[in-house]
């Protein structure tokens, strides 16, 4: 009787410590998970998900902040005539509705580039090195960084079976861009929705133009080519991994 009591007591302990050992494997993998995305929050309490990338963490949905870490208030401009005109800081909503912030964030003119703390604390604008580095990871990763940076789940792009170009795109790099097109500086106008999205770095190229890189129907490109300054751009923070 003690034979058999001591073979189920022994069992029973088995069983625990395997179970106890499985809880310890998953919670390895939801931890190995999180180092891969995580979460931050801005200055407005907006909070954003974000994606390793090589040796670089990026967001992984465009800026929505309409203040900096040091308290300054960034003015949102709705009039076309207003935009091209501004040679200040300032942001608008894509197409100008308010309520596509949480779909595309805001579009920001050149000038935020001048200003401090506009990404959250640790974080900043990407340089034109990063989106080097950006580039070349995914290139070494999956051959076209067009082909794994969009949200296509999304339904936001334009997408044809009869066109080609997007055939075989995914997200698998997590970078989860939407085509969120762009306001033009000249007239103010919305250019390019649901085809194309473009972002500013933090690198001034002249007095009235800035660095930036883009992804559209023409694929990858590391550089916006000196965009003008008052064109309506997304943002993208960043931050070397720790």
């Amino acid at each position: 009787m003690k034979n058999l009591l001591s073979i189920i007591l022994t069992t029973i302990l088995l069983s625990f410590t395997a179970c106890s050992n499985g809880d310890d494997n998953n919670n390895n993998n939801n931890n190995d998970n999180n180092n891969n995305q995580g979460a931050v929050t801005d200055a407005n309490g907006n909070t954003y998900r974000t994606v390793i990338i090589g040796d670089l963490e990026w967001f992984s949905e465009n800026l929505r902040a309409t203040e900096t870490q040091t308290g300054v208030e960034i003015p949102l401009i709705t009039d076309d005539e207003t935009w091209s005109s501004t040679t200040s800081p300032a942001y608008t909503y894509v197409d100008n509705l308010e309520s596509n912030t949480s779909i595309y964030g805001l579009l920001y003119n050149g000038y935020i580039t001048s200003l401090e703390g506009l990404c959250p604390e640790g974080w900043r604008m990407p340089t034109s090195s990063d989106v080097l580095n950006l580039q070349q990871t995914l290139e070494d990763l999956y051959g076209d960084p067009a082909e794994v940076m969009k949200d296509m789940d999304s339904g936001l792009w334009n997408y044809s079976p009869d066109f080609d170009y997007f055939n075989g795109h995914n997200n698998a790099s997590g970078f989860s861009a939407r085509p969120s097109g762009y306001r033009n500086a000249f007239y103010g106008n919305f250019k390019d929705i649901g085809w194309g999205t473009h972002f500013w770095n933090g690198t001034n190229y002249s007095n009235n133009s800035r660095d930036g890189f883009s992804l559209d129907t023409n694929g990858f490109s590391n550089t916006l080519l000196a965009s003008n300054v008052r064109n309506g751009h997304c943002v993208r923070c960043v931050r070397d991994v720790e």
